[in-house]
């Protein structure tokens, strides 16, 4: 079963829609819904839904930019967007995000379910490579000696896992998507990301995550960036989020830490 996470401003929207999804015939269960952006957002961080169904129009954090963010951090859930604006600049930058589809206002249910069900059936089909590529783990282990590492031993990393950090490590200050790294090591996406924790104890977000923050406080040891620079310098466009992310991470705020090693 694939869960689905709603989010509009609009609780009957949410309603509405979560009323035209067959749920059962298409194999999905609700992740919950989401009043904005940003609750959306934090819903995805908890709940990690496979299919995220957005409002472009919301309060505080938009559908595109909630997009951006969610790519940005490396999650890997499809996006369907549903809007009442008819603008082809909605469209477009939708399209560079990759969401899966764009439906307008007010959304019928065939329409809905078909966009769903063509979803439904990709992710099945990365399941399946999934499956498949977790039993070729074991032919892996098996040449782990005449290939020079093993894969999810502890204390050991493979080469695909070794590229990706040393990937990460030279890139981190750019948008990294998981996707695209899982391509670069030809491993299915969600089969590297398993693979990347039981390997490192750390997810892949997580690890980007961690190595901007270490870059960050190196910039604030030894540097007189500004933190609106440095938060740009090490891949995050909002000033804000970094800081909160940062204090997350580090237990102060970017300014503070600053002082500390100055």
């Amino acid at each position: 079963m694939f869960k689905v996470l709603i989010a509009d401003d609009e609780p009957d929207v949410c309603r509405l829609i979560g009323h035209l999804i067959e749920w059962d015939l298409n194999g999905l269960v609700s992740a919950g819904t989401a009043e904005n952006g940003s609750v959306c957002l934090k819903r995805i961080r908890e709940e990690r839904p496979d299919i995220v169904i957005t409002d472009i129009r919301m309060p505080g954090m938009d559908g595109l930019e909630l997009i951006r963010q969610v790519k940005e951090e490396g999650f890997t859930c499809r996006f369907v967007i549903i809007s009442g604006y008819q603008q082809f600049e909605y469209a477009r930058r939708a399209l560079r995000y990759d969401v899966e589809d764009y439906l307008l206002k007010p959304v019928g249910k065939r329409e809905l379910n078909d966009c769903l069900k063509r979803i439904v059936e990709r992710l099945g089909a990365e399941d399946a490579e999934t499956e498949a590529a977790a039993r070729e783990r074991g032919g892996w282990k098996e040449g782990a000696e005449a290939s020079g590492y093993a894969v999810g031993e502890p204390g050991r990393e493979s080469r695909p896992v070794r590229l990706a950090k040393q990937y990460i490590g030279r890139h981190y200050m750019e948008q990294i998507r998981l996707s695209e790294i899982s391509e670069m090591v030809y491993m299915n996406p969600s089969y590297f990301s398993t693979v990347f924790k039981k390997e490192t104890g750390i997810s892949f977000s997580d690890y980007v995550i961690e190595q901007r923050i270490e870059a960050a406080k190196r910039l604030l040891r030894e540097s007189g960036c500004s933190v609106r620079e440095i938060a740009e310098r090490v891949g995050y466009t909002e000033t804000a989020y970094f800081s909160r992310l940062f204090k997350k991470q580090v237990g102060i705020k970017p300014s503070q830490y600053r002082k500390l090693h100055s």
